[in-house]
């Protein structure tokens, strides 16, 4: 099962860690001998394997509103005449962890005003999520236990509040994952961001992991070169409704 979305170029780890850990719903073409197969989970429809064949059965299982991943250019163009006028284009950045240097990130952990305090998430932590941190990582870790237990980061405080936060933003496998960050808006452009990415960045590289990176605005990719991560290209993520 796992082999029909290991083509996918953007947010596999993703995809693998939801269906590794047993989230959303995944459907297939045959039960015996699938070769196409779409896992739905959250607002992500994943499609996976050839794109040959009968396929258009599998989009009656897509949300009004979903992100729509396909992992090469026959489903691109199964989605496309599919849904025509109804796809909105979001233009994204995706960039190689390949060359991120330890060094260079150590440079990077102080970045922040004396006012803040960088310090890595534990249970106590977590369990004082609210607002946009409390919807985050509730929402795609399904509880705050789960990302007790399956995630890690580090947060930004300001008098004891978190106001800041770098970590997992789903269950993995591989030891890949997909950074994260988030700031209050009353505490942005402070440095923050950069210095919660570093502490999380290091921890990684030293632990293994591959922190990735995708873009969704040119903030984003700027933080991302800042941090070190190269080749920057720009592609299209189609999605179901209005994003």
């Amino acid at each position: 099962m796992l082999n029909l979305f290991k083509s996918h170029k953007h947010f596999k780890s993703l995809i693998m860690g939801t269906i590794h850990e047993g989230f959303g719903q995944i459907f297939v073409d045959n039960l015996e001998n699938p070769t196409n197969a779409a896992l739905r989970y959250k607002m992500l429809t994943a499609f996976g394997g050839t794109g040959n064949g009968k396929v258009k059965e599998f989009f009656s299982l897509v949300p009004e509103r979903s992100y729509l991943l396909c992992p090469n250019k026959e489903w691109i163009s199964h989605v496309r005449e599919f849904y025509n006028d109804d796809l909105t284009i979001v233009d994204r950045i995706s960039v190689s962890s390949k060359d991120l240097n330890l060094n260079h990130i150590r440079k990077l952990k102080n970045n922040h005003s004396k006012d803040y305090e960088i310090v890595q998430l534990n249970d106590e932590l977590v369990d004082t999520f609210e607002g946009k941190f409390l919807q985050r990582y509730s929402y795609f870790y399904g509880t705050l236990e789960v990302f007790k237990k399956k995630g890690f980061g580090f947060c930004a405080l300001h008098k004891g509040k978190i106001v800041a936060v770098a970590a997992t933003v789903l269950p993995f496998v591989d030891k890949e994952y997909e950074v994260q960050v988030d700031t209050l808006p009353e505490h942005r452009e402070k440095g923050l961001a950069t210095s919660v990415c570093a502490h999380l960045i290091e921890f990684s590289l030293k632990n293994g992991y591959d922190p990735l990176w995708d873009a969704f605005t040119p903030i984003s990719a700027a933080l991302a070169k800042k941090l070190g991560y190269t080749n920057p290209k720009e592609y299209q993520l189609l999605m179901l409704g209005e994003a």
